[in-house]
């Protein structure tokens, strides 16, 4: 690892300690008597250093004399960095991975309004596989997506969407709200969710929830295969590398560095 230098422009470095006292009382703001002993700056330093950034709109000072505050520039960077954390650019990488391990299709889903919404697809490598196509909606209470996404949505929207008919796509389809409730329940309390032949007869799909960077369950990322393969061993397996791959991804979209896992992503038993 590179080690991390001091800055070489103290004027930047000292306007950064600015910056990072300003948010920490933002919106508040805090004033140039408190701000400039605080950052270890000279009084007339730092008031330089402010009323540039102020020009610059990196902050403001409102006239009603309370200090300075961030200025909206910040929520407009912020926005861009975030635009660059979203969900399916910050999934690729382990979505190719699990499909790698597993030689199974994995797919990537988001809330809508009657379903979960498939928004990336990473076929598997078996001539006999599930197949995922973007697109295509993955009905709440049939999928592994949809429950792992359902479990977690607000308590009022989750009644809403049981109170629908559930319509049978198979014999094993859950169908009866009390007992898709109770299994919702079980997703709540494991983290993961499964779809034994509910949605596509000889389908066996496992998923998990993803959470982004204020806690909210945004998506789902499941392994999908045909039942003969996925039996007891595998899909515990599948799980673990699920955890991983969920991870792995909340740390990205979140801005954390990936630190070097415990273990590789190893291959499922197949």
């Amino acid at each position: 690892m590179t080690p991390v230098r001091p800055p070489r422009i103290q004027a930047l470095e000292r306007a950064e300690r600015l910056l990072d006292l300003v948010a920490r009382h933002h919106p508040q703001g805090i004033p140039l008597a408190r701000l400039a002993p605080a950052a270890g700056l000279h009084r007339s330093t730092a008031f330089s250093l402010l009323s540039s950034m102020v020009a610059l709109g990196l902050l403001d000072l409102p006239p009603d004399g309370r200090g300075y505050r961030l200025g909206m520039k910040h929520l407009m960077r912020g926005l861009a960095v975030q635009r660059g954390l979203d969900l399916t650019s910050c999934a690729g990488d382990a979505l190719r991975a699990l499909c790698r391990a597993t030689g199974e299709t994995v797919n990537l889903a988001v809330p809508g309004r009657d379903a979960a919404l498939i928004v990336e697809s990473v076929e598997g490598t078996y001539a006999i596989r599930a197949t995922g196509y973007v697109g295509t909606p993955s009905p709440y209470h049939a999928t592994a997506c949809g429950k792992a996404i359902l479990a977690f949505l607000p308590d009022e929207e989750r009644a809403a969407l049981l109170a629908l008919p559930l319509r049978p796509h198979t014999p094993r389809t859950i169908t009866d709200p009390a007992a898709l409730d109770a299994e919702l329940a079980r997703v709540r309390a494991t983290d993961c969710a499964f779809d034994m032949e509910e949605h596509e007869p000889g389908g066996v799909c496992i998923a998990r929830p993803v959470r982004d960077a204020l806690g909210r369950v945004c998506g789902a990322i499941s392994v999908a295969g045909i039942a003969q393969r996925m039996d007891e061993a595998a899909r515990e397996s599948v799980a673990d590398l699920l955890r991983d791959a969920v991870r792995r991804i909340e740390r990205r979209m979140q801005g954390t560095p990936d630190p070097t896992p415990s273990r590789p992503l190893q291959e499922a038993s197949r």
